[in-house]
């Protein structure tokens, strides 16, 4: 008896030496992965100070039910030092949006009734109707998909205006995105510093106008301060009126978002349950839903609005929309890109209902050759997408051959209504 023992804890022991190294591989991998395919990475990998890449591999596994198993892989990760995140700041933006109404707990209150932009000062604007939606009418609703499924800015800045500055900042301070600093609108440069500090009035009206909740304009007082260090880029910049100034552009009040913080918002929405308590959003089962259809929507699948864009539109995973690919079927991507001023970024979670893979991946890239900021000249193309669909495609290869112990259940992603 006590020799059948000694052979099933020794069984025990390499079973769950097989699982760890199946869960667990050096904590190099990323390094080796770039290193391992030199016609796809060693020009970045020689000149990362220049590219100012970095990347962060989340491999997935799961337990016997069902539930997540995270482990994360970074390579050249700086957690202060800047970059602009661009769009990616709208997918906490549109979180704190849900969570606003859910907190406001207001009888026929909620992310589908009619929401009405006002005008208080220049340079806002009101916005009464969205020709977009199915209604006619805007909505916190319509509004956040139609920033996930083509990043829409206009959509983006009436959620910022909604949430306001302060209540952004202070809402992902507490849920410790420590990395992180929202001070503006977004492509809105009629709105400098001071104008941003003020968010529109708005009212939520039932259809027959009823007023449901209303706020007066908002100023934030508090100066928020920058997060990221290092905030000057390039070597010179083109100014609003065509000139070339012989300086580095200052980022110093401009949004910031660590790659850290940006991916930790994939996971809130993601896999919520893996982050503690206090750090996740206050969102409902429907706001999950909704989000998870509308971060996997492509933009043909669309009707209101609909749009005639490729698949990869907003999928830098798979490359450049100049050249339009067809997401395979079985692959869904929840996911928020980032494009402006030769920064690309791309935060996504990745799975395979016939392969049962899954995994998160997000990097940076900086392509800006001339370091001319606002010339509209960034390698983009010849540089930017290639090195994502590159960086995609090694970690698929690598999450198809690797064995997993427990197969991951999709059903959640999948069965949006």
């Amino acid at each position: 008896m006590k020799n059948f023992i000694s052979i099933l804890f020794i069984f025990y022991l390499f079973s769950m030496n097989n699982l760890s190294a199946q869960k667990f591989p050096s904590k190099n991998f990323l390094k080796k992965i770039i290193k391992n395919n030199p016609e796809k990475f060693e020009n970045i990998r020689k000149n990362l100070d220049k590219y100012k890449v970095q990347i962060i591999y989340s491999q997935i596994n799961r337990d016997k039910n069902n539930q997540p198993i995270i482990k994360n892989y970074f390579y050249n990760i700086q957690k202060k030092q800047y970059f602009y995140p661009a769009s990616t700041v709208k997918l906490p933006i549109a979180l704190l949006a849900l969570e606003k109404l859910n907190t406001l707990n207001i009888k026929d209150l909620d992310k589908n009734t009619n929401f009405f932009t006002y005008k208080a000062r220049d340079p806002q604007e009101e916005t009464l109707t969205d020709t977009t939606a199915k209604n006619g009418l805007p909505s916190i609703a319509h509004y956040i998909k139609k920033v996930l499924i083509t990043s829409d800015n206009e959509g983006s800045n009436r959620l910022y205006e909604f949430v306001g500055q302060d209540e952004i900042n202070q809402k992902l301070a507490e849920k410790n995105f420590k990395e992180t600093f929202i001070s503006h609108r977004l492509a809105a440069p009629q709105f400098d510093e001071e104008a941003n500090r003020y968010a529109n009035p708005f009212a939520f009206k039932k259809n027959d106008s009823t007023i449901v909740y209303e706020e007066k304009e908002k100023y934030v007082k508090q100066k928020w301060k920058q997060k990221g260090k290092n905030t000057t880029v390039g070597k010179k910049y083109q100014n609003a009126n065509g000139e070339i100034i012989n300086t580095p552009l200052s980022f110093e009040r401009r949004n910031f978002m660590s790659l850290k913080n940006i991916h930790k918002s994939l996971q809130s929405v993601v896999f919520p349950e893996t982050l503690p308590a206090k750090e996740r959003f206050n969102l409902t089962e429907n706001d999950y839903q909704f989000l998870y259809k509308y971060m996997s929507m492509l933009p043909k699948e669309s009707i209101f609005p609909k749009y005639d864009l490729p698949d990869n539109y907003a999928k830098y995973m798979l490359g450049s929309a100049i050249m339009p690919k067809e997401m395979p079927k079985n692959v869904k991507i929840l996911n928020k890109v980032g494009m402006a001023f030769g920064f690309l970024i791309d935060n996504a979670y990745v799975m395979d209902t016939e392969k049962k893979i899954e995994f998160m991946l997000s990097a940076v890239i900086y392509v800006n050759e001339n370091e001319i900021l606002n010339d509209d000249k960034y390698e983009y193309e010849t540089i930017g997408f290639p090195f994502f669909q590159n960086l995609f495609e090694v970690i698929y290869e690598y999450e198809s051959k690797r064995k997993r112990v427990f197969l991951p259940d999709f059903k959640k992603f999948i069965d949006t209504k």
